[in-house]
């Protein structure tokens, strides 16, 4: 075992934390590397670098690819993804808002590596990274598995918005409530994704049902010209951005059930679960 992981093995919050602050500050600082307007070249990048990171600190088998778990894990995120399907195929029904793309056939292939490789960083970031640090140090009883689990769903929600809010791009209130629903939203999905991880024991069911929500999530802005203006944490329009909160809010009103099933996922792991930066068994 070499220094590096002989140092995540004894402070693994503090080493996890600040690998995952540096990924994120890299991210940020990247120039965007695009095809046909989608940043797949950024976000592979930043797949293999966070894969590499893994590595670096003993995830080896973490980042081995295994099938083990996957109709556990599709089963339990049945809802979750009915969801963002019915969203999916409302969206794609025309509605005169937007003109279909003459390439939309190429840009289908190239957003399905787009979300592979967000997949794959971000669960490295928030799953493989935090969560396993914070198990590393809680994982002996379920209180502490719960609270793990709880810490590192927070900081996925907190840091989808964190740049915006850091940028100045957040200029009123109602776009600081929008931002605040989506850390709301964002954290309830890191806590049903975190649960099927960590009852399944494997980062690439998680994986899978990442890229499967953002393929349906994007997929209308891939194949369709939009004309209607959208942020990440709504623009200058008083009137958009209180109906955005108004869907958001029933956003999290549906993803409470997501609470729920993590929870019961939960309480079917066996224990103690320390992750890979533990050396105790």
């Amino acid at each position: 075992m070499n220094r590096i992981q002989k140092t995540a093995r004894r402070y693994p919050v503090i080493s996890v934390s600040l690998a995952a602050t540096l990924l994120m500050i890299l991210f940020h600082f990247l120039p965007v590397l695009s095809i046909d307007g989608i940043s797949v070249g950024t976000e592979g990048l930043m797949a293999l670098i966070s894969c590499g990171v893994i590595l670096l600190l003993g995830g080896r088998q973490e980042m081995k690819f295994s099938v083990s778990g996957r109709r556990q894990a599709m089963h339990a995120a049945r809802y979750y993804l009915g969801i963002t399907f019915f969203i999916c195929i409302c969206s794609l029904m025309p509605t005169g808002h937007g003109t279909l793309r003459s390439d939309w056939l190429v840009r289908i292939p190239v957003l399905m590596l787009f979300v592979l490789f967000v997949g794959i960083f971000e669960e490295s970031v928030f799953r493989s990274l935090l969560l396993n640090g914070f198990l590393a140090k809680h994982g002996k009883t379920w209180k502490g598995l719960l609270l793990s689990l709880i810490l590192s769903s927070v900081c996925f929600g907190i840091i989808h918005v964190l740049s915006s809010f850091l940028s100045g791009a957040v200029t009123s209130a109602d776009q600081a409530i929008l931002g605040l629903l989506k850390v709301v939203a964002m954290t309830e999905v890191g806590f049903f994704i975190g649960a099927v991880y960590i009852r399944t024991q494997n980062i690439w069911n998680a994986i899978l049902i990442h890229m499967l929500n953002d393929f349906m999530a994007l997929l209308s802005f891939t194949i369709y010209h939009t004309n209607v203006e959208y942020s990440y944490i709504g623009t200058s329009d008083h009137q958009y951005n209180m109906m955005s909160i108004i869907v958001y809010l029933i956003m999290v009103a549906m993803y409470i059930p997501l609470l729920r099933s993590g929870y019961k996922l939960l309480k079917d792991t066996p224990l103690p679960w320390y992750g890979y930066l533990s050396d105790r068994p």
